[in-house]
This record gives C-alpha cells, structure tokens and sequence, in this order.
C-alpha cells in the first residue's frame, strides 16, 4: 500500500516538475531573445540584421548588441539572484517543519506573478528597465532552484536510499524534456506569435502547477509510515536472530527522551541552525529517536556505520564528504549556468549566426539528451555496477567533453556533435545529491538541500557575472575562450570526486572487516 503511494507521489511530483520546467525555461529563452531584440532596436537595426554574417558592418553592430544584452542580462541576475539565495536556504530548510507541499507553493507562486508581470511588460513595450521587477518577484520566492531542492527533498523523504539516484535522475529527465520541449518550440513560437503569446501561455501552465501541488501526499506521514514498517522487520529479525541490544529501534533513546520530549519550533534560528549542523557534525539528528549531538558524544569511538534506522547518529567523515558534494555541485552548475547564459549569444553571433530555428533545435536536443539518463544510470548501476561515485565521473567527463569540443565550434555540426556528447553529461548532478542524502538522516533531508539551493542560486550568480563578462571581454579575440575556460574549471570537481571515490573504496573494505557494533552504551 505505502509502496503504491510513494510511485503515486513520485509522478505527480515529475508531473509538477515537467509543467514549471517547460514555462520556466521558455520564458528564459523568450527572455533572452526580447532582451536582444530590444537592444537591436535601439541601435536602429533588427534582429535579422544583426546576425547577417556576410555584412562587416552587419559584425560590428553584432558584437555591439552582443556587449550590451550580456551587460543587461547581468544587472538582470543580480535582482534575480541575490534575493533568492536568501529565500532558498529559509525556504528549503522550513520544509523539514512543515512539510513540502508548502514550501513548494512559495517559489511557484513567486514565478507566476513574475511571469504575468513580463507578459504585460512585453505586450505594453515597457522600457528593459521595467525587467528589473520581473527579476526581483521571482527572486523573492526562491525562483526555480528552490522548488527543485524542494522535489529532491520530497524524493529523499519516500525512497529508499538505494533507489535515491535513479529516482533523482528520473525527475532530472523530466526538466530535460520540459527543457527540450520549450527550446524546440521557442524559435518557431517566436517567429509566428512573437514574445507575448509564449509567456503569457506558460504563466498559465505554472500557474495550473498550484492546483496539482495539493494532490501530493504527505512525504512526512509517508517516511513516518515506512519507518515504521522498517521498524517492525528490523523487531522480528532481532527477536529470532539475536539477544544483543541494538541500535535498531532506539528503544534506550527514545524512553530516556521521553519524559522531556524536544520542542520544535519554526523559528529563523533553528532553520539556519539546523543547516549548520548538517555541514559542521558527524552527528544527524533523529526527531524519531530523539538523537542530538549531545546523545551521540556517549557513542563508541569506531570507524562503523552507527546510525539509527532513520539515518540518526554518527557518520565517520560526513562532514569533508558533504563540503566535497557540494563544491563539486557548485562547480558543475557554475559550468552549466554559465554556458547557458552566453549560448543563445554565442549561437547568434559569428561565426555560426545561427537563427531562431537553429537555436530552439539545439536547446532542444541539448535538453532531450538528458532523457536517456534513466536508461544510462539502470545500465551503469544493475548491469555494469558502477558505484556512484563513478557515475558522477562520467557525468563530469561528458560535460568536460562538450565545453572543450564547444571551445573550437565554428561550424553547426560540430555544435551539434558537441550537444551530442551531453547524452553522459546527465547523471553527475543526481547522484551527488543522492549521496548528500544519503549521508544525513530522513529528518534533515531538507536541510542538507537547503545550503545546496542557496549555493546553487549564487552559483548562478557568479556563473553569470563570470561568464558573460568573459564572453564579452574575449568575444573580439577568440570566440570559444568562455567555452575553454568551462572546460578548465571542470578539472577541479573531477579531481574532488576522485577523492571521495577513493576513500568511500577504502571505507567499504575497512567496513567488511569490522563487524557492527553497538552505539549507544
């Protein structure tokens, strides 16, 4: 029964996934693309000038437009950015308090009244300055990383941790083919309505998202029923197997709590708290079993897995582990934001002058790649059993690959061999957060995501104030010096991952020779 609602859950979750993904980086594209018609307007040309490659004069204004939209796309983040690195970490964090649904509400909401906003300032002609407000209501809900971490923390919450990846690159497979959608129909959608009519249309299907966000069930009451299922399996395998005390039900933990039960409040300090926990201790707090850090400073010194069933207690070496994820993270969006935020640049300007048409096939073949990750990640796990770690290299690999080969792209098919290398690009990003999950317990999935989301935002930050004022500065000397650079920056996460890789090999051997052992004392 609980099986049966947790996959419920899991596609009415990827459902909500897929509708916000397609509006959302539609209206990114429509964005962009508004943003340097604009621009060409107000130097007195059109958009169809300014990627005519067989004029000189055509070059110069293009480069011209091109300095000017990055500089506008820049102030644009900043409003955007700044704001929601703030709301996410509160956002996220809150969610392990009173529960996903809500906390996935907040950035919705925040996206639909930006999005009705660009609508009206597009069909009205506003001045780009108006864009600013835009910006700023979407950054104030947490915008779209928010209610991905949200996602993620609601798969962490109802799947097992040996299903985490898999589930967590299914839902990233989703935003590839909302992605892939929107980029394929955005040039053509463009051509025949212009901008108003595609933003308008995904206001409205964001929008739709707040109605189907209720009908997700509860992942707290979900995880405290499973729990309790896991309970029970773990009390009839003790009863016939063994007499030893165990960890398995923290019967010692939970009547020594008992008579002074913990208090949970909502405010500020405790979410910001429990962040820094998760990021500074060994020790996970469990609401179930009543495990603090206070709890765990009795606990055996051992290099043993000693935590109880709901992933409370002591995890040796999380606290270096959990830092390495997430630098690695940072690291591969900062890659990932900043190529997507020079690429519809990159495209139009020379040497590819790429159309509308062109543009929206690459960004949907970029996106549509990403489906074959279920599919990947099943081959690498139950057939060729590849750890996760080692999923996570690939993932990096396929991504170094298409940065370097981006980097000498003068011609359309070697952009489209280069997109084609992303087919293994896909699953670095999913499993690192299914090992940040792994490494915490169920009640602080939402924290360990909430220092992620708020990095990530700023991540996106850097990543286009780094590139586009990159692009812009080298665009005259060599046009794939931003795409080199992305290759370059990759190296670092690659060599982190390497080491994790080789101290969980080591920990996994020192674990079969130690036999289990008690916890609490």
């Amino acid at each position: 029964m609980n099986c049966s609602k947790t996959n419920v859950s899991f596609l009415l979750l990827c459902l909500i996934t897929l509708i916000v993904t397609y509006g959302t980086l539609l209206t990114v594209v429509v964005k962009i693309q508004f943003i340097y018609w604009k621009v060409a307007e107000s130097h007195n040309t059109t958009h169809r000038v300014t990627t005519d490659c067989g004029n000189s004069t055509s070059s110069e204004i293009d480069q011209l437009v091109a300095k000017e939209v990055s500089k506008w796309t820049l102030e644009f983040d900043m409003t955007m950015f700044l704001p929601a690195s703030i709301a996410g970490i509160i956002v996220t964090s809150w969610g392990d308090r009173v529960g996903r649904k809500i906390a996935m509400t907040i950035p919705v909401v925040g996206m639909v009244l930006s999005n009705a906003f660009l609508a009206t300032s597009i069909y009205l002609n506003w001045p780009l300055k108006s864009l600013f407000l835009y910006n700023l209501l979407a950054g104030l809900g947490g915008y779209y990383m928010t209610l991905l971490m949200q996602g993620y923390a609601y798969i962490s919450d109802i799947t097992p941790s040996v299903d985490r990846g898999i589930r967590m690159a299914i839902l990233d497979t989703c935003l590839g083919i909302g992605g892939g959608v929107a980029g394929l129909s955005s040039g053509y959608w463009i051509d025949s309505q212009g901008y108003f009519a595609p933003v308008m249309t995904c206001t409205i299907m964001v929008a739709a998202s707040l109605f189907i966000i209720p009908l997700l069930p509860d992942s707290h009451k979900l995880r405290r029923q499973l729990a309790e299922e896991r309970e029970s399996n773990v009390n009839e395998d003790q009863s016939s197997t063994s007499s030893n005390p165990s960890y398995g039900t923290c019967d010692d933990v939970d009547q020594k709590n008992e008579k002074n039960p913990k208090k949970k409040g909502y405010n500020l300090l405790d979410l910001f708290r429990s962040v820094w926990n998760v990021y500074s201790s060994e020790f996970s707090h469990c609401d179930k079993c009543h495990v603090t850090g206070d709890d765990c400073n009795t606990l055996s010194k051992t290099s043993s897995d000693e935590m109880c069933p709901h992933g409370g207690g002591k995890y040796p070496g999380r606290v270096w582990r959990m830092w390495c994820y997430l630098i690695s993270y940072d690291f591969a969006m900062f890659v990932n934001v900043g190529s997507s935020v020079f690429l519809t640049i990159f495209l139009l300007s020379q040497p590819l002058c790429f159309n509308p048409v062109l543009i929206g096939v690459q960004s949907g073949m970029k996106f549509a790649v990403g489906a074959l990750t279920p599919f990947l990640v099943i081959i690498y796990q139950r057939v060729l059993s590849f750890s996760n770690n080692f999923i996570i290299m690939i993932g990096f690999l396929g991504w170094f690959g298409y940065a370097l080969l981006m980097s000498f792209a003068n011609e359309t098919f070697l952009v489209f061999i280069a997109t084609a290398m992303l087919t293994f690009g896909y699953s670095h990003t999913s499993y690192i957060k299914a090992q940040m999950a792994n490494m915490v317990s169920e009640y602080e999935h939402g924290a360990s995501f909430a220092l992620l989301s708020s990095s990530e935002i700023l991540t996106f930050l850097a990543a286009t104030v780094t590139f586009l004022t990159l692009y812009s500065s080298t665009i005259s000397i060599y046009h794939g010096f931003a795409w080199l650079f992305a290759a370059i920056v990759l190296i670092i996460p690659m060599i982190l991952m390497t080491i994790v890789w080789i101290a969980d090999k080591r920990r996994r051997n020192q674990l079969l020779d130690n036999e289990r052992k008690p916890i609490l004392s």
